[in-house]
């Protein structure tokens, strides 16, 4: 201990250096790194830090000038201009940090104790400057006291309370051992930098100061001070990697949804040729059926033919009635009819919906949970084709469970964010949507099935057509909005229906 203790006190210039490059760095790290775009509000007020960082660091190297050369009047006004000065980007840095912490009393607060708090308490640290027989003196005694040490406090819990606010978006980055740690060395700081200050002819500097820091702990306080500096500038260039993260993710998810949209545009190609393919097919088939048809019920109805012939011919017109049925689907699907445009009420729809399906679910031992929210938007469309899509949906979920599971139907409504962005263009940042999701506890689909699901003439039932999900999307999107799916085999399913709503809605 003696031997650092000496040294130390031999070497308070290198202690400088260290120390004040140690801050150097951290303002030049928080000013290069880019976060312009970034989302996180404390982007906005990190070059305060870094001002503190810069001017701050070179008061250090004037402290280490003065050690080496000598101090003299000169030298000392401009080493209290740096100090105050940099503990004035301090202040205000640790202000601003509570401002955002998303506690609400913090931020009346702070609003009510506003910019012009920090510059009134400046201006008072150089009238007690100028007024006393030492400016440097008393000068960085006060501006320890009343900017340093609550600067200090004000940045070490809102660190804390910062990370507490958006743990849902910093939690995956696995940055809270440096927000923790930034705000107990910043507290440190604020003790070691704004209450251990030097010796004065009053209260409480006459008291604790750096001399008798010194006495009680045999080593300059600035050899702490530089620790610290050197543990912050360390934290806050791993907390300076959440900006970089985040512009890493939203390269991810932007490359995720151009590959979504050229997924759908190719979808939406996809069905508008099976459409006009359809009309033709549709026509040209059923033609040959209208003859079938006519032939088999007079077979059905001639009493001159035996019990096998007239079985053949209720066959065959079954089989015709099902091949009507598929083409009438094709047809309703490619004539891209005109449909009502009305408000409507999408828990009242699956209200709807439940009772069609009380036999299949009562058989299955199947049971229903509603989670609706009340008071949702009203986005505008025809009410029986959204039926269809939800009936179609809720009865494929009732099948695939195949015994006693849990079909939840969940309403809400949201805001398209940025940071959760729509799979397509159709939905604009702002917009609003209505969206439902049907969640089935049935075996789920691999991801080749789930990747072709709405595709035509596509089923895994014995007696499906493969129609219902591929017109569910036709007329989700003829509504403007988006229907899609995710699954996991042995895991269920959910279905997710987006439906936008209406400018005048949303200001209501």
């Amino acid at each position: 201990m003696n031997l650092i203790s000496q040294w130390s006190q031999n070497n308070l210039d290198i202690v400088f250096f260290i120390y004040g490059l140690a801050f150097v760095i951290m303002g030049i790290a928080i000013w290069v790194q880019p976060k312009k775009e970034s989302k996180f509000e404390i982007a906005n007020i990190l070059w305060l830090l870094s001002g503190f960082g810069l001017i701050h660091g070179t008061n250090e190297f004037l402290d280490m000038w003065a050690i080496i050369k000598g101090r003299s009047p000169a030298l000392d006004i401009v080493r209290s201009f740096f100090l105050i000065v940099s503990y004035l980007f301090l202040f205000e840095f640790g202000r601003r940090l509570l401002r955002i912490s998303g506690e609400k009393y913090l931020e009346k607060i702070t609003k009510l104790l506003g910019w012009w708090l920090t510059s009134i308490i400046g201006f008072a640290i150089l009238i007690f400057g100028f007024i006393s027989t030492d400016f440097w003196e008393t000068g960085t005694i006060w501006a320890r006291y009343l900017l340093g040490f609550p600067g200090g406090v004000l940045i070490g819990f809102g660190f804390v309370l910062y990370y507490k606010y958006k743990k849902h978006k910093l939690e995956p980055l696995k940055v809270k051992k440096y927000f923790f740690c930034a705000s107990l060395f910043f507290l440190v700081y604020g003790i070691l930098g704004g209450l251990v200050v030097p010796k004065g002819n009053f209260f409480p500097s006459n008291f604790l100061n750096t001399d008798s820091f010194l006495s009680l702990v045999r080593i300059p306080v600035q050899i702490f001070r530089a620790f610290c500096a050197i543990i912050v500038t360390w934290v806050i260039y791993r907390i300076l990697g959440i900006f970089n993260l985040e512009i890493r993710i939203e390269l991810q998810n932007e490359i995720t949804e151009r590959k979504q949209a050229q997924a759908q545009l190719i979808q939406s190609a996809k069905m508008a040729s099976v459409g006009l393919l359809a009309v033709g097919v549709a026509h040209e088939i059923n033609n040959p059926i209208f003859a079938i048809s006519g032939e088999a019920e007079m077979l059905l109805k001639d009493e001159t033919k035996d019990i096998e012939t007239k079985d053949a011919s209720k066959a065959i017109l079954e089989q015709v009635k099902r091949i009507k049925g598929i083409t009438e689907r094709i047809l309703l699907f490619s004539r891209q009819k005109e449909f009502k445009r009305e408000p409507l009420d999408v828990n009242k729809i699956i209200e709807k919906c439940i009772p069609l399906l009380s036999y299949q679910v009562k058989m299955e031992g199947i049971k229903i949970v509603n989670e609706l929210a009340s008071g949702l938007p009203r986005p505008l469309g025809d009410e029986n084709q959204i039926q269809e899509v939800f009936l179609n949906i809720m009865l494929n979920a009732v099948q695939a469970m195949e015994g006693e599971g849990r079909l939840t139907i969940r309403t809400y409504s949201e805001k398209i964010r940025e940071n959760g962005r729509r799979k397509t263009d159709k939905f604009k940042l702002g917009n609003g949507a209505v969206i439902i999701e049907f969640r089935n506890t049935g075996k789920g689909m691999d991801e080749q099935t789930l990747n072709k699901l709405f595709s035509p003439f596509l089923t895994t039932k014995e007696k499906g057509t493969g129609l219902g999900l591929f017109i569910c999307y036709g007329i989700i999107e003829r509504h403007g909005g988006i229907i899609e799916a995710q699954s996991k085999l042995r895991e269920g399913s959910t279905f997710i229906v987006k439906l936008p709503i209406p400018k005048e809605e949303e200001r209501q």
